[in-house]
């Protein structure tokens, strides 16, 4: 409601019958019901890309107005205690989704990816993650919660983001979240009729170039921080968003655990040696 009166868009609230209130409590499940939004899914240009870039700013910017005294805990993925417990478990899970897979290499990319989301984590408290100030955030910036005006985009029209949607994983953080998750996720480069397993393992660096670029036409000067930071914040975040999900299923959606997990690793590679032309996204 906050973001509403404050001109963000995202999707409206639709009030209970009894007090007009913004959720529903019922059977001790929370309810709530939002207007139809008339949108589409991003097109991978860089046109819309800078304009998710810009509405994360926005978001931040109001924001960061909104009272938080007592926020309600909701874990992020930095350090998280979720995904060091999906470790332990992911193993186990692969193997018992495909009783053929090749142990020794699942045993082998899972140390890998272990491996870098320690020394990700270091990186990031080493850069100075607990000077960062802390604000309410999105946490879950990625494509399929940003709605699209529905027309298709030309050179001279492109699309604007109509509706933000999905704020369950709202916490409150520092804003570099959001822009790490955005930035993975924005300028992925992904192929709907290829499994994710043999999607490339680089980012699309135009997109990642127009969506910091986006971000900080809006917010402004950057943390110093923030800047040496990112890269390892990103790491950690495609590690989590990768083993957590696997670690349950032993897939990632029908793709068995082993080769997506691999594709993760190779992609986190690209992530560790783009390190400084992703740090000075921020500083140029």
């Amino acid at each position: 409601l906050h973001l509403e009166r404050r001109g963000v868009p995202v999707a409206a609230l639709v009030g209970t019958r009894e007090g007009n209130g913004s959720i529903l409590l019922d059977g001790g499940q929370v309810y709530e019901l939002f207007h139809w939004v008339d949108g589409r899914r991003m097109v991978k240009v860089e046109s819309e890309a800078i304009n998710a870039g810009r509405i994360l700013g926005r978001l931040h910017l109001e924001a960061r107005d909104l009272e938080w005294s007592d926020p309600p805990p909701m874990p992020g993925f930095h350090a998280a205690a979720q995904v060091e417990t999906a470790f332990e478990r992911v193993t186990e899970a692969v193997v018992a989704a495909d009783a053929d897979v090749d142990r020794v290499e699942l045993r082998n990319v899972v140390e890998r990816l272990a491996e870098i989301r320690h020394r990700a984590m270091e990186q990031v408290e080493a850069g100075g993650w607990s000077s960062l100030p802390v604000q309410p955030i999105h946490g879950d910036w990625h494509p399929g919660n940003v709605l699209f005006t529905p027309e298709k985009p030309t050179r001279t029209r492109p699309g604007t983001v109509r509706a933000i949607v999905d704020f369950d994983a709202s916490r409150v953080e520092p804003r570099l979240v959001d822009l790490a998750n955005g930035l993975l996720h924005f300028a992925m480069r992904s192929d709907r009729d290829a499994s994710p397993a043999d999607w490339p393992p680089s980012l699309s660096p135009r997109r990642m170039m127009a969506f910091t670029r986006g971000w900080r036409a809006v917010v402004g000067d950057v943390v110093e921080a923030e800047a040496v930071i990112l890269p390892a914040l990103m790491l950690e975040c495609l590690v989590a968003e990768s083993v957590v999900p696997v670690a349950k299923t032993g897939r990632f959606a029908v793709v068995p655990g082993l080769p997506f997990l691999a594709m993760v690793v190779r992609k986190a590679a690209w992530i560790e040696e783009a390190a400084a032309p992703i740090r000075e996204l921020l500083v140029r």
